[in-house]
């Protein structure tokens, strides 16, 4: 076989491969046409993980089946507990999940900032979570929602993500409030969603189905949460001690 012809069946393989890609499939790959599928590759010189990857991306999460994750900033303090506690807690939940069964591959995060004040804000945390699940949850998730923004948040968030790997950093998205209820319709379907979120959901039901929201006042004891997790969390938070004197 001569060098054009591996390279024809290469791309070849890497188009059926595609197409044939049930996720791809239900977010419209048949939009593309082949010379542009095969442009993934070409630009990324043939890695086809890499390619694979960067479709995703573009074509975007799947509606059906993603779990949405809550965060409501404005019930954290961090004052009111110490760091780990907070992290724990926040471990736990995604754990909880992954056993009841809810939480199988991929999760949406939503970082909802409605009402936050100033007592509420801790970037420290931000950038401890996202150093955590990147370490120890790899390519859980799928997109996570910012809203609504401000200033102060994207020149912090500009700084947070120079710390953190750049494919997790794409991931995050931030919006305006009349953004994020325009764009999350696009990810999540409106019936796992609460209705101060754009969805169906009572916001007192919106702890049922596929949504978990996080309450950062439960208390949780360390020995419910990996102590390898711990560590490296702990570590962390010494690191941005560094940083920081």
């Amino acid at each position: 076989m001569s060098d054009a012809q591996a390279v024809i069946e290469l791309y070849t393989d890497f188009i059926q491969k595609v197409r044939s890609n049930a996720q791809f499939q239900a977010n419209g790959i048949s939009e593309l046409d082949d010379l542009d599928i095969a442009k993934f590759m070409v630009n990324v010189k043939g890695k086809e993980d890499v390619a694979l990857k960067r479709i995703e991306a573009t074509l975007g999460p799947t509606k059906s089946g993603v779990p949405v994750l809550i965060w409501t900033a404005s019930r954290h303090r961090p004052t009111d507990f110490p760091m780990e506690h907070t992290v724990r807690y926040m471990i736990r939940t995604f754990e909880e999940n992954k056993k009841s069964g809810v939480i199988k591959d991929r999760i949406f995060g939503i970082n909802d900032r409605t009402g936050m004040k100033r007592s509420n804000l801790d970037p420290v945390l931000m950038r401890t979570m996202v150093t955590t699940f990147s370490a120890h949850y790899p390519e859980r998730l799928e997109f996570g929602f910012v809203f609504p923004t401000s200033y102060l948040l994207t020149v912090g968030w500009s700084v947070i993500k120079l710390f953190i790997d750049p494919e997790h950093a794409k991931r995050i998205q931030m919006y305006t409030e009349k953004e994020f209820k325009s764009e999350i319709l696009k990810y999540v379907e409106a019936e796992n969603l609460p209705k101060k979120l754009g969805g169906y959901l009572p916001d007192s039901a919106a702890s049922v189905s596929k949504v978990s929201l996080i309450d950062p006042k439960d208390d949780v004891n360390a020995e419910e949460v990996d102590p390898k997790i711990i560590a490296d969390m702990v570590k962390t938070l010494g690191d941005v001690d560094k940083t920081e004197e």
